[in-house]
């Protein structure tokens, strides 16, 4: 395990991946209610191509909202319309997936895979005591890996702690952008590759708590089951991604 240092991918990543995990815990089931913060967060996370290894990032860390408007990590959206049980949102943000070639001996050769920003829906319907169900659909507007993801997401109250599943499918050109190997990519040791789609399962369990009148404590920890697509690929080692981050931050409204 390294310490890494602080790059904008890393950070952007690691940031967007807290807040995803720190969308409306258990003890703040909505961002209204977590406020306005601002604090710092550290993230250990395993790494899913060959050659590279886990890390350990310290980040700042915020959530935001004003009226409509939100920020979550490297991305904005607006809520469009809501009741007592529903909520439709359009969202945009940064997919920071991907590498350098140069960062791993085992992926010299190959092209970089780069950042892209994806945009899309999102609709919530709230269960009562059984948490929430959301769904987005995402799609590539920079013409990077040109594909789509599909994710649902059931939230559920666990006492002060919320526990999440989620399906996430990504279509085969999605996949084949990040985990695939072309023909002028292959060597004798990492032969060409070219993935379908994916339906990547995820557990995780979040817990936000309050130290004091302002500040603010989130701990949370997800892992992904990734699909054969993805495990399959030369460039990949193992089955799972697993992320655990805390975060102390500063409540200012």
């Amino acid at each position: 395990m390294s310490l890494a240092p602080i790059s904008r991918s890393t950070l952007f990543l690691a940031l967007g991946v807290a807040l995803a995990l720190a969308g409306p815990p258990a003890a703040a089931q909505e961002s209204r209610r977590v406020g306005n913060s601002l604090g710092v967060a550290a993230l250990w996370e395993n790494e899913l191509y060959r050659g590279l290894d886990a890390s350990v990032t310290a980040y700042p860390f915020a959530t935001w909202r004003a009226g409509r408007f939100f920020l979550r990590g490297p991305g904005l959206g607006v809520e469009l319309w809501a009741d007592e049980a529903w909520k439709l949102d359009a969202f945009a943000q940064w997919r920071f997936d991907g590498y350098d070639a140069d960062d791993s001996d085992f992926l010299a050769g190959m092209d970089d895979r780069r950042e892209t920003l994806d945009a899309g829906l999102a609709v919530e319907r709230k269960l009562g005591d059984f948490g929430r169900l959301n769904l987005s659909a995402a799609a590539d507007t920079l013409g990077r890996h040109d594909g789509q993801e599909l994710e649902l997401q059931w939230s559920y109250p666990l006492g002060r702690v919320e526990g999440q599943v989620r399906a996430r499918w990504q279509s085969d050109a999605l996949v084949d952008y990040y985990y695939g190997v072309t023909a002028g990519e292959a060597l004798p040791d990492r032969p060409a590759y070219e993935p379908g789609s994916g339906l990547t399962w995820s557990l995780g369990l979040l817990t936000a708590a309050p130290l004091g009148k302002r500040w603010l404590l989130f701990v949370g920890a997800n892992i992904d089951l990734l699909p054969d697509a993805i495990q399959d690929s030369p460039i990949v080692d193992g089955s799972t991604n697993t992320r655990v981050f805390g975060a102390l931050a500063w409540r200012f409204d």
